[in-house]
């Protein structure tokens, strides 16, 4: 647990500090991963809330089977790139790193909180996806864990690798 909270600090620092040396270098290409985390943060509160508020639906199960796997793949791979919907869209109210680290690391743990004690059966409370369509909430998890750890980490490596990026 230690190793992921550490891992979520770094990369919050990480997707901070890029920015403007992002929106130097690839402005018209350039990922949304420096503000990632205010995106993260807003749609596990979104997952969340939909997951205690949508009533209990077994009988979709059939529907969402083999999705995990879906996710697992889909979700990684860069080729496909897409925009985030525009309530996910970060909008930059924190104005400092230590104020964005803070009130994602306080999200984040809240969300942890949430899985580790949850009784919901997040299997058989289901809600839908633009892309993926109907998903159950663990495969909600799953892909914003996903998507956070594996898609925006290849991000800033695509932005790092930039010939224009700023050497250090």
């Amino acid at each position: 647990m230690q190793a992921r909270k550490t891992a979520t600090v770094a990369l919050g620092i990480l997707c901070f500090a890029l920015t403007s040396a992002i929106a130097q270098t690839a402005p018209a290409t350039a990922p949304t991963t420096p503000t990632a985390e205010e995106r993260e943060s807003s749609l596990m509160d979104l997952v969340q809330k939909q997951i205690t508020q949508s009533p209990a639906a077994p009988e979709k199960r059939e529907q969402v089977k083999g999705k995990d796997q879906i996710i697992i793949d889909r979700v990684p791979d860069r080729s496909h790139k897409a925009q985030a919907p525009e309530f996910l869209k970060p909008t930059g109210r924190w104005a400092t790193e230590a104020e964005l680290v803070k009130v994602f690391e306080t999200s984040r743990s809240a969300n942890m909180d949430y899985i580790r004690s949850t009784n919901d059966d997040l299997r058989d409370h289901f809600f839908d996806h633009p892309v993926l369509g109907t998903m159950d909430g663990y495969q909600w998890l799953l892909l914003i864990s996903a998507h956070s750890v594996l898609r925006h980490t290849a991000q800033i490596e695509e932005v790092k690798a930039d010939p224009n990026f700023p050497k250090q």
